[in-house]
């Protein structure tokens, strides 16, 4: 009989695994490095990816060839931050916590106030300070006086 034989290459394309590892944590002001390296895509496709700091649903960066984006949180904040890695065809996200807690509060006096001053018996420190609103922060104060 007859015989037709039908021979198909068949490639399937699969979107690609976002891996933002995680957590995060550090001080309010500093920079904070977030890291989807782990990401990967099956099908060996070059990735793009874009960040939402706080997971609101808008983007903060357009995509971009880097797996990892640098930033800086201005206050204290917890909560999750989000990647969406792109194939060209097909995105994939993850998310990750993030907490980022007060810096401490430094505050630094150089030289001899008692020399400047004259002073020889007695040193009056204020120091006016106020909290951010809902913050937990304390001051501390330390008064080196060995060279007085």
């Amino acid at each position: 009989g007859l015989s037709n034989v039908v021979s198909l290459d068949l490639t399937v394309k699969v979107p690609p695994i976002a891996d933002l590892g995680g957590p995060y944590s550090g001080l309010e002001g500093s920079i904070i490095v977030l890291d989807a390296s782990g990401s990967h895509d099956p099908n060996g496709d070059d990735l793009t990816y874009r960040w939402d700091f706080n997971a609101d649903g808008v983007w903060d960066t357009p995509y971009s060839p880097s797996p990892t984006v640098e930033h800086r949180w201005s206050d204290d904040w917890s909560g999750q931050v989000v990647v969406e890695v792109s194939d060209g065809t097909y995105t994939d996200t993850d998310s990750a916590d993030v907490v980022i807690s007060n810096a401490p509060l430094l505050i630094s006096l150089k030289g001899s106030i008692s020399r400047k001053l004259h002073i020889k018996k007695y040193i009056l420190l204020i120091i006016l300070y106020k909290p951010p609103q809902n913050s937990s922060q304390n001051i501390s104060c330390f008064l080196d006086t060995k060279n007085f």
